[in-house]
């Protein structure tokens, strides 16, 4: 009888170790990096953008972020406001550009498209090109006003090679049933990085 409660412990010592593993494995750190280079964008031009995501949002991520954003898209305003509202969200990776400061990434998002390739979404918490003079980049012709935040979507094929369009002057559309995002028309919308390039990891199965 002693030793029935030294096996109970060994076993459920057993058991959260296990079930540990498992949870490490079922999300583990997602260690990629993308590059590619700005284009159709006035200023903001030829510039190296450098993707580092390492993880991937959790549907509840997902949820609480785009909440924020709906609400800053709305009023359109207040870029310092967003970016506390975002600052205890935990930050996904980031986008570094040939500037001094790098944009945190609230939102990391990817789908397999059918060809195998993947499509990624990501969504910085101030506008891209805020930290870079003269200010936040728009593209070629933009007339409307600049959001507080910026969603980019990138295609990207087996090989980890593709494009990117962003959601400067270009709408996008947020799907409350499974809280992903995606520019309206992504076929129609104009690129705004070439050149994507997988720099690091693994382009497809992460």
């Amino acid at each position: 009888m002693t030793k029935c409660p030294a096996i109970a412990i060994t076993l459920a010592i057993a058991l959260l170790s296990t079930g540990s593993a498992v949870a490490q494995t079922a999300n583990p750190p997602v260690p990629i990096e993308y590059s590619g280079t700005t284009a159709g964008l006035a200023p903001g031009s030829g510039i190296v953008l450098t993707f580092r995501i390492f993880n991937w949002s959790t549907a509840d991520d997902r949820q609480r972020v785009l909440q924020v954003l709906t609400s800053a898209s709305k009023e359109n305003s207040g870029l310092p406001d967003l970016t506390k509202l975002l600052a205890s969200h935990r930050s996904m990776g980031q986008i570094w550009t040939e500037g001094p400061g790098g944009y945190a990434l609230k939102y990391a998002h990817r789908e397999e498209l059918p060809d195998g390739g993947q499509r990624i979404v990501v969504i910085s918490d101030r506008p891209i090109g805020a930290l870079n003079p003269p200010g936040p980049w728009k593209a070629d012709g933009q007339t409307t006003d600049v959001d507080p935040f910026t969603v980019i979507e990138m295609h990207v094929s087996k090989d980890g090679k593709g494009e990117g369009k962003m959601s400067l002057g270009v709408p996008f559309t947020i799907d409350p049933g499974d809280h992903t995002v995606d520019l309206s028309n992504y076929a129609a919308a104009p690129v705004t990085i070439r050149n994507v390039q997988l720099r690091r990891g693994t382009a497809g199965g992460y």
